[in-house]
């Protein structure tokens, strides 16, 4: 069930009058609720406005996009990069960009990279995706397109990017990545993405591309596009770039601002992920998670009703089309304290310590 609500949920959501833990969204540094953050957003759109109702391509410009995209491209060893006004269409911009050629798609790929027509796949997970895309390539015989996430962080199932060193070197590849729900949390030191891991396996004859929605971990509201120095250009003669709206800048001011604030948020997130993991050794096989990610998948709806029931709001909705089976997720973040933990890992030892063949 949907609720409307007349908040945005923090470490609480308020249901029906009642009050209830949120274990769910995307916000994993819970930098919207965070007051360090709030306050310079708010310095900032004193001195840059709310947003710059202008195109990129304007006569006149801000200096932040480009002092971002700077230090984007530093950070995570990419030749050049772009910010646009979100995730959708940094996927969008690219996928327009290619449009010429064949896509692959991997299995699960984020509907910003969707478009109407690819080449027919029966991939059953992605370890079967693995197996099978050198020969899809070989049959392809010409310039394609890959385009698959950098991260699960649906049913929390490993993704691994060995298979492109064995890519064939006559067969040129775009390798598209969405890495949205990566970027700021798999290096526990920076707030990078997986681009530059997955580009010290391509071959020459891979270009990888890398997009991501930044509201996410970084809480921005704007989009990414990582790649070398000839694709990001082209991006950015794009009419759909040309004629869109960018970034809100004060946030990206912002986001330069307090790298420092955002990595100690990531040390806590950390903390927060071993307690649970630790307080919850017992029951965790039942679930699906990944090594220090703050997602973790259960494989029956049942548990959103029965943690409801107990206080605990967790994500569980049809995704990424409405026919789709509910897809239920404990989503920790930065946010929660100690006794929020206990009193999740209470409700779930009270739920599947004695009563799993019940919930499954």
């Amino acid at each position: 069930m949907a609720y409307t609500l007349d908040h945005v949920p923090g470490r609480f959501v308020y249901i029906e009058g009642k009050k209830h833990l949120f274990f769910s969204g995307t916000s994993y540094l819970g930098i919207g609720q965070n007051e360090v953050f709030q306050h310079r957003l708010i310095e900032n759109m004193k001195k840059y406005g709310t947003i710059f109702s202008a195109s990129r391509n304007n006569n006149i410009r801000i200096d932040v996009y480009e002092a971002m995209e700077s230090w984007m491209a530093l950070q995570n060893k990419a030749e050049r990069s772009v910010t646009v006004s979100s995730g959708m269409m940094a996927g969008q911009l690219v996928t327009k960009l290619l449009e010429d050629l064949p896509f692959i798609y991997a299995p699960e790929v984020h509907p910003a990279l969707w478009k109407s027509s690819a080449i027919p796949t029966d991939f059953s997970d992605f370890a079967d995706f693995t197996a099978k895309i050198g020969d899809l390539i070989r049959k392809v015989a010409k310039p394609c397109v890959v385009c698959c996430n950098g991260i699960d962080p649906l049913t929390c199932m490993p993704i691994r990017f060995e298979w492109v060193k064995d890519l064939e070197a006559n067969h040129k590849v775009f390798l598209v990545i969405d890495d949205s729900h990566a970027i700021g949390l798999v290096n526990p030191n920076t707030l990078e993405s997986n681009f530059s891991t997955i580009q010290t396996l391509c071959p020459p004859n891979v270009n990888l591309i890398v997009t991501a929605s930044l509201a996410k971990a970084l809480g921005l509201p704007a989009g990414i596009i990582m790649g070398d120095t000839e694709c990001i250009q082209k991006v950015t003669e794009l009419p759909q770039f040309v004629g869109a709206s960018p970034a809100v800048p004060a946030y990206l001011k912002t986001f330069l601002q307090l790298e420092s604030e955002y990595l100690r948020l990531k040390k806590i997130l950390s903390t927060t992920i071993d307690a649970f993991v630790t307080k919850n050794s017992s029951i965790l096989p039942l679930f699906n998670s990944l090594a220090n990610y703050p997602v973790f998948y259960f494989p029956n709806e049942r548990l959103y009703q029965e943690l409801k029931t107990k206080g605990q709001i967790i994500s569980c909705f049809p995704y990424p089309q409405a026919s789709d089976k509910p897809i239920s997720r404990i989503v920790l973040s930065a946010l929660h304290e100690v006794e929020d933990l206990e009193e999740l890992s209470r409700s779930l030892e009270e739920i599947l310590g004695w009563s799993e063949v019940e919930i499954f």
